[in-house]
């Protein structure tokens, strides 16, 4: 079993942050209560990647990126897949 990836602006102050889960564990990736407060565009000043938009996430199988990792986008990875939610407004 491979791990997943989670990049998430809810998940923590740094909207950099990506999650590796591994099998068997899981993790709140969403936190809708936090993503309203969050201001689009200005949350995430000079943003280039990763999810802008603050009902957004971006999850990858087996392979991570960012900072840590050669893959510097999601994008690169070979399996990925971007999930937006509805807005609660």
């Amino acid at each position: 079993m491979l791990p997943i990836f989670v990049n998430s602006p809810t998940l923590s102050e740094n909207w950099h942050c990506v999650c590796k889960i591994l099998p068997g564990y899981c993790l709140k990736a969403f936190d809708s209560e936090r993503a309203q407060t969050l201001k689009y565009p200005s949350h995430f000043p000079g943003a280039q990647l990763g999810p802008k938009d603050p009902y957004g996430m971006q999850i990858s199988f087996g392979k991570g990126w960012g900072d840590k990792y050669k893959r510097q986008d999601v994008t690169n990875c070979p399996c990925w897949f971007e999930v937006l939610l509805p807005t609660q407004r």
